[in-house]
């Protein structure tokens, strides 16, 4: 449709007055609402740290276009304040061609306008909307990239949707890099894998609007599209629709020289109708690839409610060659769900939620494992993406699972909580077990149970009561043992019986329990040694049988159990023998008793009865042997 220059300016009026009395009414909400929160008071050192993304470094920043309320910082881009659509960028630096209001929910005007009343016509920006000259907010810097490409994490909307997409109000948004390498200024600001810059009529909801003129325009690309309602009250944001977070990125960089970048938006065709953007930082990237994932495990995706459950997030390197440096990922945790605890350490930021994973090697993962307690909503998806690496994925894009959420580098559960059953304590009898254990034993039992929900020793926890519980340990596995080894003798139970009386009690994550009674008798130990005794045993007795040629019997008694063996020691030699009707006998062969030198013997004997006690030594000493001398061979002469 096409309007002569008089109904152009009339609409123009139309569009301007109905933005005022919107402004008028809105003003007063720049910080009403508990989701999105914009800080247009943040210094130009303020806003360059925010811009300041991984894999650069950016300086020398000043704010070239717009006035206070244009630009800033902003945070809880990722939180609802009520119905609609997220910015789904956390926190970062906005600009825009109005105010604060402009950004700021609830969407309560279809065409809310504040006119700064500025004019400028940035060349860079001209060429993409040559009509982009109204209320210009600019913003300019110079980074050093370690990589050979810039990226820019954003998101672009306006309040010219839904009627204006196709229409010469074309607000136009650049990223203009000039450097080495380049001949011209480039534009980095283009809808991924397309050539298709953005602006109104390149990114929108794949629908020509209302007051289209015949302007050329692009309606394929509604995935990267949020629509944000049309002045129906949608919480988050005025712009009637604005882009998922996008990815927008130049090559042919060299790493280690300096690059001049300027942010710029602007007004197209006339100053109504407001425009802005948010960014979350630029960053700078090796062209080299590599293929990251992310996966996500949980320990049962059916918690009970108001429980917990242990979900785990794994980077996966899956280049054989490269390291993947810088990782970085994004977790998101719905409303409704409370991070209890994790193992990440200072690794893991509470503060933003991101994961600071570090180098991963090649062919290699990292794992980072959260305890997450949740509501008793239907369900919840805690979702994870990762935000950075230094070297190119080449199937996936960083902070773009709100248009692509099937990229191997974001990763969603979802758990639906259940009903909270009771766990069950299914070993050793159930609700009471009575255990004999002898004295000066510390193992007790092992406490076996299972939850509903979680399934067999999952997200357990055990604890002991009971008039003897302090005399007791129980571990996370359920293992009972006391925590000193009891002597019959000196009993330190409750009521100096040994009996002794604890309960166990098992708690799941939803706070249901089971227990179970412990008795433990203490029984007394034989702990008197058995006694030993040698024979009387002589010189003689060695001679006479090493002369016949006979081994030696030493023989004695002993009040052990038959079976039990004895052992002596003579000449520093050990011989045994066994224990038969409270006597024993040992042998000692000829060739040994023969060797003995003539001198006095000791001979000890030992024996243990059955209970281990052994009887004291009874060493019993042999007189000096005194072998017969023999008389000489007579010659007869």
């Amino acid at each position: 449709m096409h309007h002569s220059p008089r109904h152009a300016a009339f609409i123009w009026r139309l569009r301007f007055l109905l933005g005022i009395a919107g402004a008028i009414t809105t003003l007063h909400a720049t910080t009403a609402y508990a989701g999105l929160a914009l800080n247009q008071s943040a210094t130009a050192p303020e806003i360059a740290a925010s811009l300041d993304g991984p894999g650069l470094s950016i300086s020398n920043l000043v704010i070239t276009k717009g006035i206070t309320g244009q630009y800033g910082t902003f945070s809880g881009g990722t939180e609802s304040a009520g119905t609609g659509p997220v910015i789904g960028i956390q926190n970062g630096v906005f600009i825009n061609t109005g105010s604060t209001a402009t950004l700021l929910g609830p969407n309560n005007n279809p065409g809310f306008t504040v006119s700064t009343g500025s004019t400028y016509a940035d060349t860079d920006l001209t060429k993409l909307s040559a009509g982009a000259v109204n209320d210009p907010a600019i913003i300019e810097f110079d980074i050093v990239p370690v990589g050979d490409k810039v990226n820019f994490v954003l998101s672009f909307g306006s309040e010219e949707y839904p009627e204006y997409v196709c229409s010469q109000f074309n607000d136009a948004f650049g990223l203009f890099v000039s450097g080495p390498g380049f001949s011209t200024t480039q534009n980095a600001a283009f809808i991924p894998n397309t050539s298709d810059a953005i602006t109104v009529n390149n990114l929108n909801v794949g629908v020509a609007g209302a007051y289209q003129d015949g302007t050329a325009c692009k309606l394929g690309n509604s995935a990267y599209f949020n629509d944000n309602g049309n002045g129906t009250g949608n919480a988050n944001s005025q712009l009637d629709g604005f882009s998922k977070p996008i990815t927008a990125s130049l090559g042919g960089l060299t790493a280690g020289q300096t690059y001049h970048v300027k942010l710029a938006l602007a007004d197209a065709g006339d100053a109504a109708l407001d425009s802005g953007a948010f960014f979350k930082w630029l960053t700078s990237t090796d062209s080299r690839p590599i293929d990251m994932e992310l996966s996500a495990a949980a320990s049962t995706l059916t918690p009970g409610k108001n429980g917990t459950v242990n979900v785990t997030y794994t980077a996966i390197n899956k280049s054989g060659v490269l390291d993947s440096e810088l990782v970085q990922t994004q977790l998101q945790w719905p409303a409704g769900v409370t991070v209890v605890s994790h193992d990440g350490g200072a690794a893991y930021n509470a503060s933003n939620a991101v994961w600071d994973v570090g180098t991963v090697p090649a062919n290699s993962s990292k794992s980072i494992t959260f305890t997450l307690q949740v509501g008793s909503a239907t369900s919840y998806k805690p979702s994870g993406e990762i935000l950075f690496a230094l070297h190119e994925d080449f199937d996936s894009t960083p902070f773009n699972s709100g248009a692509f959420p099937n990229e191997d580098d974001t990763a969603t559960l979802t758990l639906t909580p259940v009903d909270n059953a009771p766990p069950v304590i299914s070993s050793n009898g159930g609700a009471a077990l009575a255990v004999n254990i002898p004295e000066g034993t510390t193992t007790i039992t092992n406490i076996d149970a299972s939850d509903a929900e979680n399934g067999a020793e999952t997200n357990l926890t055990y604890a002991l009561s009971g008039a003897d519980a302090s005399l007791f340990a129980i571990g996370a596995d359920g293992a009972v043992t006391l925590k000193t080894a009891p002597d019959f003798e000196t009993p330190l139970d409750a009521g100096s019986n040994n009996v002794y009386n604890v309960t166990v009690t098992v708690t799941d994550a939803g706070g249901a329990t089971d227990t179970q009674a412990l008795q433990i008798s203490v029984t007394d130990l034989d702990e008197i040694p058995p006694t030993i005794a040698i024979n009387a045993l002589t010189s003689d007795d060695i001679l006479n049988k090493t002369e016949t040629s006979a081994d030696v019997a030493i023989t004695g008694t002993s009040n052990a159990e038959d079976g039990q063996t004895v052992t002596i020691v003579l000449n520093g030699k050990s011989y045994t023998g066994n224990v038969t009707g409270g006597a024993w006998s040992v042998t000692v062969p000829l060739a040994d008793a023969a060797l003995l030198a003539e001198s006095n013997h000791v001979i000890t004997a030992d024996v243990s009865d059955a209970a281990g006690n052994i009887a004291p030594k009874q060493p019993a000493t042999l007189p000096s042997i005194t072998r017969p001398q023999r008389l000489a061979a007579m010659t007869l002469l």
